[in-house]
């Protein structure tokens, strides 16, 4: 158990260790990481449920444990002095998992204003104690690890939102919440328990023309949506083009519904036949896909 007063370094010189040398981990004790987790839930509690990002922007698809493809985007966002968003599962399959999440949430620590990470459908504990997450903690810290770092889960935010035209998430549309407003207005204590708030993290977009929704027979979950339901939501809104991830693109990325959507995918460590990818956002809207 993480006792407040035990000697222990402060979270932000944690932060900084655990940047400077992301894959050495055995000088971070049982009570260094406890604080760290029990402070990243505190620091990011109340956070509104959509990041609002504005300026240079690079946008990273899954990285599932992938640490080469993490720091390759961060280091290509300083190279740009942009800010850079993790659209969601940071974390499993990979062979640093837990590296990664402290990478990121150590980033967050530092520079709030820079870096953002929202929730993936394996940011949830149902998923994360299936493949891989759970046991990579408990290889390293106590259990009680492990159910913070999905306590940290549960307090990020579920969308990004780029000078209000750029819609990030990690999944897709939802059945029911039609506006930004009704995203932002979902209460903290549906996040994770709703399917208006499980369709942004487990949806798809159609590969081939449908209307609407429709069952999602490849997963056996959740659904597939149609390009036009895809432009009402990008027209009700005002948006101009929405970026996500999860699924895996062998070329990096694809686009769907007139280039409107862009799929995005990052990580190179379980797949080994991918080219990881990001998206950048110039100042003007504008975008290219880059190769790491």
């Amino acid at each position: 158990m993480y006792c407040p007063d035990a000697e222990s370094m402060d979270i932000s010189q944690i932060s900084k260790r655990i940047i400077d040398n992301p894959l050495k981990t055995d000088w971070l004790g049982h009570q260094d990481i406890l604080k760290f987790l029990h402070e990243m839930i505190s620091s990011l509690s109340g956070k509104p449920n959509v990041a609002k990002i504005q300026g240079k922007t690079i946008f990273s698809g899954d990285i599932h444990g992938d640490i080469d493809s993490m720091l390759a985007a961060i280091n290509l966002a300083e190279k740009h002095d942009a800010k850079i968003v993790f659209l969601g599962d940071i974390i499993d399959r990979g062979s640093h998992n837990v590296e990664c999440v402290n990478l990121i949430l150590a980033h967050m620590h530092q520079e709030p204003d820079r870096f953002f990470y929202t929730r993936g459908n394996h940011e949830f504990q149902g998923i994360n104690a299936k493949w891989g997450f759970m046991d990579s903690v408990v290889d390293k810290y106590p259990e009680t690890a492990y159910w913070l770092y999905n306590g940290v889960f549960t307090q990020l935010p579920i969308a990004a939102l780029w000078d209000n035209r750029i819609f990030g998430v990690h999944g897709g549309i939802s059945r029911h919440l039609k506006t930004l407003k009704d995203i932002e207005a979902l209460k903290h204590e549906d996040r994770g328990f709703r399917d208006e708030y499980l369709d942004l993290v487990w949806n798809d977009p159609a590969i081939v023309p449908l209307n609407g929704f429709q069952m999602n027979t490849k997963r056996g979950i959740f659904y597939y949506f149609g390009q036009d339901v895809f432009d009402d939501f990008m027209e009700t809104n005002g948006l101009e083009l929405f970026i996500r991830g999860h699924n895996k693109q062998k070329a990096g990325h694809r686009y769907f519904f007139d280039n409107r959507l862009i799929s995005i995918f990052t990580s190179a460590d379980h797949y080994k036949d991918t080219k990881p990818s990001v998206v950048l956002v110039e100042d003007d809207g504008s975008h290219e896909i880059i190769v790491l």
